[in-house]
């Protein structure tokens, strides 16, 4: 305190205007940082997490339309009606199979990566199972079908595919969750710090505004506009 009112007039005043503007330069880095932090989160929610779950939603929804139409080639009489069947199962096959690939390409880590490699080992091997319950149909054996369809074998793989994809939809969810939660704190930190800087700032320039008031008046005598009109009133000579 002593050295500062020991400084002269401009040493005072470049000081703290050096001090201020140090801050300044902080607070911008500051929200500066923070706002790259949130532009990424936002990034991941928008090229990740919200595609991840829109994908393995997509896929769900084929599989479970697979499932009924496999169930109504089998039981269907007409060749018309399997052929059309026929071409439903192949699109909604070729659904799953472009999903997939538009999962694999998000690149996701983790948890989400070695689930999702269990799952589509597990859904090809139900889908090389759903093509000998087919071909079994096609030749007239559609007891034979609807018997390995109830088997052990087959409802394993149709709980383990239905299995991981709820643990894969849950685990991006939960992805998208936390990086909803990370935009949050990483917002309140910036309103924080931002805070601090911006009240310090406001500190300096109270005790700058006090300091170099009452070192003004020290060195002239008074307030500077009364003895601004006490010369005047010299000049004039109306002085008392």
């Amino acid at each position: 305190m002593n050295a500062f009112r020991r400084l002269t007039f401009s040493q005072k005043l470049n000081l703290s205007f050096a001090i201020i503007l140090s801050i300044s330069l902080l607070v911008g880095a500051i929200a500066f940082y923070q706002l790259s932090s949130l532009h990424k989160i936002n990034q991941d929610l928008r090229n990740q997490w919200m595609p991840a779950i829109d994908t393995l939603r997509n896929i769900t929804d084929n599989f479970d339309k697979y499932l009924t139409t496999e169930y109504a080639y089998i039981g269907a009489k007409d060749f018309r009606q399997k052929e059309t069947l026929a071409t439903k199962m192949e699109a909604l096959r070729r659904n799953i199979q472009e999903n997939e690939r538009a999962f694999a390409q998000l690149q996701l880590a983790g948890e989400q990566e070695s689930v999702f490699r269990v799952y589509r080992d597990t859904i090809q091997a139900f889908l090389t199972n759903s093509e000998l319950i087919l071909r079994l149909a096609d030749n007239g054996k559609e007891d034979s079908s609807l018997t390995i369809r109830r088997s052990p074998e087959r409802i394993n793989l149709l709980e383990g595919t239905r299995r991981h994809l709820t643990k894969i939809t849950k685990s991006c969810i939960k992805g998208g969750i936390n990086s909803t939660i990370e935009s949050d704190l990483s917002y309140r930190n910036a309103l924080f710090f931002i805070g601090i800087f911006l009240g310090a700032a406001f500190l300096v320039g109270v005790f700058v505004s006090r300091t170099v008031s009452q070192d003004i008046r020290a060195q002239v005598g008074g307030e500077p506009a009364r003895i601004a009109e006490i010369a005047q009133q010299v000049s004039l000579g109306t002085w008392r």
